[in-house]
């Protein structure tokens, strides 16, 4: 999550956002490749 009231910026927000980011385009592309596309 984001915390946007603390006013600080933390490395691990970032990691988690990749790592969330990176699952969604995993499932994207099996839903892609599942398509026929």
């Amino acid at each position: 999550r984001v915390d946007h009231y603390s006013g600080e910026r933390r490395p691990s927000v970032h990691e988690d956002l990749r790592e969330r980011l990176a699952t969604i385009r995993a499932r994207a592309d099996e839903e892609g490749a599942g398509a026929g596309g």
